[in-house]
């Protein structure tokens, strides 16, 4: 028993020794040793491939685009002047930034960034109608994919500027708008309406309150350091202004047959008269003017108006001719004027000019 333990004793003894060895040899050689280490991931940085790292507006533009894929509602509100066109015109950058569509219907033809599609202008409802249809047809495209188990889809936007002029003059865009405020937000498809006002009989939507609803309300106020965008008094974001910006580019107006034309062509059995000078205002030509008259010989009689020695002029428009077509039942003073691109309104300077000329061609 104690040769044994005598063994077991020198065992732990040459063990002890190694040891002791080992950490003097790792003492003495320690400087190398800790650089070796710090050199593995050096090494192992070599051995494989470099993930580029994306850059920050790379970052932000996918995390933008992520977010806008959940398609959203808003309604911007405030009254003329007060920045709304300037806030909007930020957010179709974000959209424009994160590769999505925009879809802009606006009937006055401002000025929006590069990029996004321009439609309506001047005073072309029926082009806004058929674009928000194609819309619907994406719409229900995205939702037969939705179907079948697709659930990521490009953001697109949908913006309406003069919100209450598009709904009650475009046929079908109430329809189409409450669709898409249904069932965009898991196709990807946002939509955001400009209006001076939240009422439903300004914005054309009676009996729509549901619908109205279902739109976030944003109030734009003017600032001296820019637009706010308020929610229930809370300021959610400041938008510089923007005039002169350099991405900003007026819709190209070309010169087809304007509402106007096609309202005197179907009164008076006419081919459509030629338009120049600004598009959407009917000025006509002197052989236009003679097949005119000879037309109003077949028109049913009225009230005569004023001889020859009575001269209407305003914006190139005939208003003889068209006190004519009111006087003889064919179209009523507020749907002609609407129909020549004048908005009614009690502060609108151009409409009360036209109703003037208008007036005094009837002889008011």
């Amino acid at each position: 028993m104690s040769d044994d333990r005598a063994m077991l004793f020198q065992v732990i003894g040459a063990i002890a020794c190694v040891c002791f060895l080992a950490f003097i040899a790792i003492r003495n050689r320690w400087p190398a040793v800790r650089g070796a280490v710090a050199r593995c991931p050096q090494l192992l940085a070599q051995q494989s491939p470099p993930t580029p790292a994306a850059s920050p507006a790379r970052q932000a533009s996918t995390a933008t685009r992520m977010l806008l894929q959940d398609g959203r509602r808003w309604l911007i509100v405030g009254a003329p002047g007060s920045g709304k066109s300037t806030a909007a015109r930020q957010m179709v950058r974000s959209y424009l930034s994160a590769d999505a569509a925009v879809l802009i219907c606006d009937p006055e033809g401002a000025a929006w960034p590069a990029g996004a599609r321009l439609v309506g202008s001047p005073d072309d409802y029926e082009a806004i109608g058929q674009a928000l249809s194609e819309v619907l047809q994406l719409a229900q495209a995205r939702r037969a994919a939705f179907q079948r188990g697709v659930r990521s889809f490009d953001p697109l936007l949908v913006l309406i500027d003069e919100a209450p002029m598009v709904l009650r003059s475009t046929p079908g865009a109430i329809d189409s708008i409450a669709d898409l405020a249904r069932r965009g937000r898991k196709l990807a498809i946002s939509v955001i309406l400009l209006a001076t006002d939240t009422q439903a009989k300004t914005l054309g939507l009676e009996g729509q309150t549901r619908l109205l609803d279902s739109f976030d309300r944003l109030d734009a106020r003017m600032t001296a350091r820019g637009v706010e965008l308020v929610d229930d008094d809370q300021v959610l974001s400041t938008v510089h202004f923007d005039h002169g910006a350099a991405d900003l580019v007026l819709p190209a107006i070309a010169e087809p047959p304007s509402t106007a034309d096609r309202l005197l062509a179907s009164a008076l059995g006419m081919a459509q008269p030629r338009t120049t000078g600004v598009a959407g205002v009917a000025t006509g030509n002197g052989s236009d003017m003679g097949d005119c008259s000879q037309q109003q010989q077949r028109t049913p009689e009225g009230p005569e108006t004023a001889p020859s020695a009575v001269v209407v002029s305003f914006e190139g428009i005939d208003w003889l001719l068209v006190a004519k077509l009111v006087q003889a039942g064919v179209v009523g003073e507020t749907a002609a004027l609407k129909a020549l691109g004048y908005t009614p309104g009690s502060t609108n300077a151009r409409y009360q000019a036209a109703r003037a000329a208008l007036h005094q061609a009837l002889g008011k």
